[in-house]
């Protein structure tokens, strides 16, 4: 994933060219990868002090043999749901790691896997 925006939508540097945005902030996420139709995979939760918590969330692709289709129901819905993992949290002091992907590159997987 090209990270590019991450400065202007305020995130926190982790390490490995991974970024972290707290709960407050993750909205920018949200429109960026809807704006950009990325599919958000899932995610990893960090401490204040950017130390992986072992928890995590993550979305399972719907199969869509068109692709509009795939691009609509999977960008909608792992979008709903890094929204309500990340809402839900209940530690503020915790940030999160979202994985994002183009969803011409994770529809081009999901039919390999449909055959």
């Amino acid at each position: 994933m090209i990270l590019s925006y991450a400065d202007i939508l305020g995130a926190s540097l982790v390490k490995n060219d991974e970024y972290a945005w707290s709960a407050e902030k993750f909205s920018y996420v949200l429109d960026y990868a809807r704006a950009h139709n990325y599919v958000i995979l899932g995610g990893d939760v960090v401490t204040e002090y950017f130390e992986y918590t072992g928890e995590n969330w993550f979305y399972q692709i719907k199969a869509e043999s068109q692709f509009l289709a795939f691009q609509e129901a999977n960008v909608k819905n792992s979008l709903a749901v890094a929204a309500r993992y990340v809402s839900n949290y209940k530690d503020s002091n915790r940030f999160f790691v979202p994985t994002l992907e183009e969803a011409p590159a994770v529809y081009m997987r999901s039919l390999s896997h449909m055959e």
